[in-house]
């Protein structure tokens, strides 16, 4: 399975991420220009994220209409907050309506803006960036299992002692021999196996612990991914080692034919 990254994630998810790569700030007193500005950050932001990746350019397209939907929403709020303060005369509502953002166009670099200040309320902020560990469970999850890559299990050597004698050999002799190499190799084999899995299983550990070092609300997560790691790792094993199984079914073929097994 490829790593998950930004492109590979779910389009709303993705989209997500990229709006709140942009955190609108909390201002205590708001003027003409910082309004104008904020449209200007955001233009340039924007360029820039085009600029990543061909891929997310429509995701870009879709994001920077949030954007602007979210900096009209401030705008109609301060245009109530100024209807509604007596002592604002009808100038400045004119003047900021006759300012209206509208006009600027995410995408494109910005011109020369007027100054001119006006104290209102704080804004109310949008609501948190997404984090890691604000993901969904299942996409937490998946990504956390993809960070960490076990050695793979050393494959077995299927040219043996044992394989060799019931391919060439023709004896019941050359039989009895095949059985003894093949319990032998059998046992060293169980014990190197034995020997792999504890190492990894320990990596997967110390691998696990570093993880919840870095944010303890990962430990639950990391009891799921620690038993996917291993259940995927055993399983490369018992894939690796079929070879085995059918070379024991062989041996026993052999040795009904020679007499030193019941057929039955």
């Amino acid at each position: 399975m490829d790593p998950t990254g930004l492109l590979t994630l779910p389009r709303e998810i993705r989209q997500q991420i990229l709006f709140s790569t942009y955190a609108f700030p909390y201002i205590e007193e708001l003027t003409w220009r910082s309004r104008i500005e904020e449209f200007e950050k955001l233009t340039r932001w924007v360029i820039a994220l085009r600029n990543v990746h061909p891929t997310i350019t429509e995701d870009i397209q879709h994001v920077a209409k949030e954007w602007r939907k979210q900096l009209q929403i401030l705008t109609q709020e301060i245009i109530k907050r100024i209807e509604a303060e007596p002592r604002n005369s009808e100038h400045l509502l004119e003047a900021w309506k006759l300012e209206d953002a509208e006009k600027i166009e995410f995408g494109i670099t910005p011109g020369p803006t007027k100054q001119s200040s006006m104290a209102l309320p704080r804004i109310k902020p949008v609501k948190p960036p997404t984090t890691f560990l604000s993901l969904p469970l299942e996409l937490r999850q998946n990504i956390l299992l993809q960070s960490y890559k076990y050695k793979r299990p050393e494959r077995d050597h299927e040219n043996t002692i044992a394989s060799l004698l019931l391919k060439y050999g023709n004896s019941a002799s050359d039989v009895r021999s095949a059985r003894f190499f093949f319990i032998r190799d059998r046992r060293r084999r169980r014990h190197d196996q034995g020997q792999e899995r504890d190492l990894e299983f320990y990596r997967m550990d110390k691998w696990a612990d570093r993880l919840i070092q870095v944010h303890e609300g990962l430990s639950e997560d990391m009891v799921f991914v620690q038993q996917k790691w291993r259940e995927a790792f055993e399983k490369e094993i018992r894939e690796i080692s079929k070879w085995r199984k059918e070379l024991s079914l062989k041996l026993k073929e052999k040795e009904r034919e020679f007499g030193l097994r019941n057929r039955t």
